[in-house]
């Protein structure tokens, strides 16, 4: 309780114990000024958690991703075409479809020209450049 208190004030944050109730189908009031709802909140920092690991993949540049919110909803890389589910990446600059499927190379950067066209392919290797150049841990 001593932590939530403190992020309550840190962050001016109506814990959940402190929202107004409301009947069931209607909506809460706004926040007052300068403050926000505990849920508002953690899915505001979710969202940049999330948005900061899925850039540091190379799926962030894929045109056959399905993007951060899907990352998000899963807590998965969202592959388009993986047969599957795939949990993380062994080097976030290589495509799970290259290390984990049977694509070459070479049909990963056909299929992302064929989705995206060679300005997405452009993109996609000038994102797995930086990210070679910066590798992380597993995402």
């Amino acid at each position: 309780m001593k932590l939530a208190l403190e992020v309550a004030e840190k962050f001016n944050v109506i814990l959940p114990t402190q929202m107004p109730k409301v009947e069931n189908g209607q909506e809460r009031p706004p926040a007052p000024e300068g403050k926000t709802y505990y849920f508002d909140w953690y899915d505001k920092c979710k969202r940049v958690f999330y948005q900061d690991l899925y850039d540091k993949l190379i799926c962030s540049a894929c045109p056959m991703s399905e993007g951060v919110d899907e990352f998000i909803r899963l807590n998965d890389i969202p592959c388009g075409v993986f047969p599957g589910a795939l949990y993380h990446l062994r080097m976030n600059h290589i495509c799970g479809m290259v290390t984990y499927g049977d694509w070459t190379t070479q049909h990963l950067h056909d299929a992302i020209t064929k989705k995206g066209g060679e300005g997405a392919l452009a993109a996609f290797q000038a994102k797995e450049k930086a990210l070679k150049a910066n590798p992380q841990p597993k995402v």
